[in-house]
């Protein structure tokens, strides 16, 4: 008997069984499976991804549609997404003893590392130092299992450029080539992902893109030294694509506005001044649902009130862009 194949064949009867377009089709699910979906974000709203997307967080669509460990994984990422760091660290490392060599498990271990120090006060560097270095070591693993694993190169990149802004970007200079090189891997791929916040992996490389040309300084000396080089247009440019994958995210509009100001600054640009304003206005006007998104308004407002602070904009503390300071690293 061939267990795989009958897997295969309750798995598709199962996903012909729910239309998801139906909005009866979550109680549904839950009464005849127990699996419950939390509406985090509108659907309405969703920018689909390609023909049939479904707009739903892959996860759900995989403990519905697949069963056990994915359930568990699905009730896992939405502790990540909800802030239950603890909870979910405890779920995950239980899904890894059972379920063994799951890329997923790895990635989002990493990233519910990364959620934990996004949240500690910014002068906590040591301690989110490492639980930074831990969730760096989780991405490597999860590259070993799946090296073209979208959430593992995006993870790996994302929290090496964390402990980079953490320490001081000058420190993490030596890292910026391997976390630009993981970013472009991510955002070239066909993998589409979606969290439960409604962003998509894809979206998410495009938004970690923009963060990093705006805070690598533009300047050939960087690029011979580093082997990296920042471009505010190109970093508008990648903000901009984040956006045409979800429209209602705060902290995207908070880093545009960063990097329009930095724009603005550099080539004494009236317009993208204006333009940093109204990304400004869009950011302070959507309902704010998560710690994340109240510090980001906040910036908002501080950009605003000082668009001098846009160029080095981090949230964890503002990172120096200067060109004179890199050389003194190779001195």
């Amino acid at each position: 008997m061939d267990f795989g194949v009958i897997g295969a064949v309750l798995s598709t009867l199962i996903a012909n069984a729910y239309d998801y377009s139906d909005p009866a089709v979550f109680e549904k699910i839950k009464a005849e499976t127990g699996i419950e979906y939390q509406h985090y974000y509108a659907l309405p709203k969703c920018i689909r991804a390609f023909q049939g997307d479904h707009c739903l967080p892959t996860a759900y669509v995989d403990a519905v549609e697949k069963g056990e460990p994915y359930i568990s994984l699905w009730k896992a990422e939405k502790m990540v997404n909800d802030g239950l760091d603890r909870k979910a660290e405890e779920l995950l490392k239980q899904i890894d003893k059972t379920h063994p060599g799951m890329s997923r498990v790895k990635w989002l271990l990493a990233k519910n590392l990364f959620f934990r120090s996004d949240q500690m006060p910014e002068d906590a560097i040591d301690e989110k130092d490492r639980f930074l270095t831990e969730g760096v070591g989780y991405a490597r693993e999860c590259l070993e299992i799946a090296p073209d694993d979208i959430n593992c190169q995006l993870n790996l990149a994302t929290l090496l450029g964390r402990w980079s802004t953490n320490q001081g970007i000058l420190k993490g200079a030596f890292n910026a080539e391997e976390v630009r090189d993981a970013m472009l891997k991510a955002s070239t791929t066909d993998q589409h992902y979606r969290y439960p916040s409604g962003n998509t992996a894809r979206g998410a490389s495009y938004y970690a893109l923009g963060i990093f040309f705006r805070l690598a300084p533009d300047s050939f000396f960087i690029e011979l030294f580093f082997g990296v080089r920042g471009n505010v247009d190109t970093s508008i440019a990648y903000f901009q694509k984040a956006r045409t994958t979800k429209t209602d995210q705060i902290e995207l509009y908070t880093e545009l506005a960063a990097s329009q100001f930095c724009k603005a600054e550099r080539d004494d640009s009236a317009e993208a001044g204006s333009d940093a304003r109204q990304s400004i206005a869009v950011c302070q006007s959507i309902k704010a649902k998560s710690g994340i998104d109240k510090i980001s308004q906040g910036d908002c407002a501080r950009l605003l009130a000082d668009p001098s602070l846009g160029c080095g904009y981090s949230r964890d503390r503002q990172q120096e862009t200067d060109v004179e300071k890199f050389k003194e690293l190779k001195q």
